[in-house]
């Protein structure tokens, strides 16, 4: 993670060589990491998910989803790895597009997504977000009321903890 930031700053500081140079370095490492802890026969929830989040800042979605989705495997009621698992499949390109949508929904809905009682306002985004995605891609209005019902509901039901997120997307949509 710290390698990614450095190579942010020399970027913006004009050596986007070094800057190129050093973020593929560090992915080269994370991809390493995570070939050797997917071939443990279990995974260290809290070490999983930091390497899950450093491969998602490198763009790197496929090994964070197995990663995320060994450690839902090992504990099915982790909501933040749900959460994680769902944002890395939507992001995953190497998912076909319906494939990668459908997927993180199940996830997503696993969780409550659609639960009257459901006021987690990451859960509700990530909803909307996957709806806004499946609009992009589809084209399709119901989608994008869709995303909109998530993100209003994520503002609407737990403002304080949705620190905008939300209420921002839904003002965009």
């Amino acid at each position: 993670a710290e390698t990614v930031q450095v190579a942010k700053r020399l970027y913006v500081a004009g050596e986007h060589f070094e800057s190129r140079k050093l973020e593929h370095r560090a992915r080269e490492l994370a991809r390493r990491q995570a070939e050797a802890l997917l071939a443990a026969p279990r995974i260290e929830a809290a070490t999983g998910k930091n390497l899950a989040r450093a491969l998602k800042g490198l763009n790197e979605h496929p090994p964070a989803r197995q990663i995320l989705s060994r450690i839902r495997q090992q504990d099915p009621g982790d909501i933040r790895a749900a959460q994680q698992l769902a944002l890395n499949t939507y992001k995953d390109e190497e998912l076909p597009p319906d494939a990668r949508l459908a997927a993180a929904l199940k996830v997503l809905e696993e969780i409550g997504l659609r639960g009257p009682g459901c006021n987690d306002p990451q859960t509700l985004g990530q909803g909307g977000a996957v709806y806004k995605r499946a609009w992009e891609h589809r084209g399709q209005i119901e989608d994008l009321h869709t995303s909109l019902h998530f993100y209003l509901s994520g503002w609407n039901r737990n403002k304080q903890d949705d620190m905008g997120y939300c209420g921002v997307h839904a003002a965009c949509n």
